[in-house]
């Protein structure tokens, strides 16, 4: 008899960052009679269809809905998932809100990030679906057992595993161990749990995965540097710096300079557009209306000569004239205005604007804001 049959599967959105891989690993330590320890990616249907409604599953971060981004406000996902699962907030779990927050070298954010710049070039080696069964394992072995850190141990297993490459240093893990900083469920502080709970051989295991993420992320990084250097467009309006470039690389939007940076992915065409938060909230607010007019005249809108009031192309989030772009305006922090989703580029179809028409647009927002 299968003792899963009648539990709930989790489904997680495409790339689940590792607040979301907290979240699920949580459900699942505490309500094992109601969730199955098994999850799954699945990828938001093309038509639009937000409150996911699948038979014996829990779409985790699939099911937020508009009102449901006003519930979570600005809080971490573990944070709303526990608040509405009314899930007892016990220390360990108030230390995996914390380490959803953190994303400093070495943290259990940064090995999930890593993991992900690695399987952009790699993507066989560092599978989205390996990263998600990993972590979500990680975070219900670190619930569900205590153990004593051996810091001085993993420290040692992975710095005699870099050197067994012929590498001298890898760039955020050598810095990482050099600092003697330690963190809740940092990688030492995996590699020991993994030790104790599963054995030597598989916490060795991991750990090769570990060092040939990072060996990997840092080609990823270099490579984006270059595109930033040789590709980038820029352009100065009233002291406002736009660069842009088009480029699949995730690291070239955090290597641009600028106080308006704009990443066209080169495969799929879609943009995404961060503003500084040194520049006025009225140029983003300016932008995004300019944009979306600019996307329904491309597309032969005919309502666009009735859009009279512009609040409502001037809304936050997802327009339901415009669903091409997407505008986040945190109370504080930089501004995204954003082509589709966060979450998957699958859902939404590329911008009809081309990038150096998104770059004048981005100075006319300067000037007539």
């Amino acid at each position: 008899m299968n003792k899963n049959k009648n539990k709930k599967e989790i489904l997680l959105p495409a790339k689940p960052n590792a607040d979301k891989l907290i979240a699920a690993g949580i459900l699942i330590a505490t309500k094992p009679l109601e969730f199955s320890p098994k999850v799954q990616i699945f990828h938001i249907p093309a038509d639009e269809k937000w409150n996911v409604s699948i038979q014996n599953a829990f779409p985790l971060g699939l099911d937020i809905g508009e009102a449901g981004y006003e519930k979570i406000g600005w809080k971490t996902y573990t944070e709303f998932m526990i608040s509405e699962q009314s899930i007892e907030i016990t220390p360990k779990i108030q230390q995996l809100i914390e380490v959803a927050k953190r994303t400093g070298k070495g943290s259990f954010v940064d090995f999930v990030n890593i993991w992900y710049t690695a399987g952009y070039r790699y993507q066989q080696e560092f599978s989205e679906t390996e990263i998600t069964q990993e972590g979500v394992k990680i975070v219900q072995l670190y619930l569900i057992h205590s153990i004593v850190r051996e810091d001085e141990w993993a420290s040692k297993l992975l710095k005699e595993e870099i050197q067994s490459r012929g590498i001298d240093k890898i760039p955020r893990l050598s810095e990482y161990l050099e600092s003697g900083e330690t963190m809740e469920l940092d990688l030492l502080h995996i590699l020991s749990l993994k030790k104790q709970v599963e054995g030597e051989e598989k916490a060795k295991e991991l750990a090769g995965k570990i060092i040939e993420a990072y060996r990997l992320a840092s080609k990823v990084f270099n490579e984006a540097r270059k595109e930033v250097e040789k590709k980038a467009v820029s352009s100065r309006v009233r002291r406002v710096k736009i660069i842009a470039v088009r480029s699949d690389n995730p690291l070239v939007m955090l290597l641009m300079r600028g106080d308006i940076k704009i990443q066209q992915l080169r495969t799929a065409g879609h943009i995404q557009i961060v503003i500084s938060e040194n520049v006025p909230i009225e140029v983003s607010d300016t932008l995004i209306v300019l944009i979306r007019m600019e996307e329904m005249r491309r597309r032969g809108d005919n309502n666009i000569s009735a859009v009279k009031n512009l609040k409502g192309i001037l809304k936050e989030r997802r327009c339901n004239l415009v669903p091409e772009w997407f505008y986040v305006k945190p109370p504080s922090g930089p501004r995204s205005i954003l082509n589709g989703s966060s979450r998957t580029t699958e859902e939404i179809p590329p911008t009809r604007i081309p990038l150096r028409d998104i770059v004048k647009l981005g100075e006319d927002a300067v000037l007539y804001s």
